[in-house]
């Protein structure tokens, strides 16, 4: 973060992810830089017993408003999602992503703002 300039810092900053019963943390969501192509790779993870309630979907799609409010990401994409992992990529296609590489074992998406 240090080499980063401040305008930058929340392209490489994590949430977390509160259930709003209990006010606890169950997740984190965030992305892993803003690239010279203005393309933003997000990351995030749930704790597995709040899996499949959609809290992750919620988090992800508050977390897509948010970056194509800023002028400077043109697309958000999720690289290396295992095919086994059904869950995320449940996530991601019920958030509008799309596959763009379906490899053996990982599959690639993005989402064009």
């Amino acid at each position: 973060m240090k080499l980063q300039q401040l305008e930058r810092h929340n392209w490489y900053t994590y949430w977390l992810i509160v259930d709003a019963l209990t006010n606890k943390a169950i997740g984190t969501i965030g992305f892993k830089g803003l690239e010279p192509d203005h393309s933003a790779e997000v990351g995030y993870r749930l704790v597995r017993s709040y899996e499949g309630n959609g809290y992750m979907s919620s988090a992800l799609k508050l977390l897509s408003k948010w970056a194509y409010d800023q002028e400077t990401c043109h697309s958000i994409t999720a690289s290396k999602v295992l095919v086994e992992n059904l869950g995320s990529q449940k996530v991601l296609e019920k958030t509008g992503f799309v596959k763009i590489r379906n490899g053996q074992s990982e599959i690639d998406y993005v989402l064009h703002l």
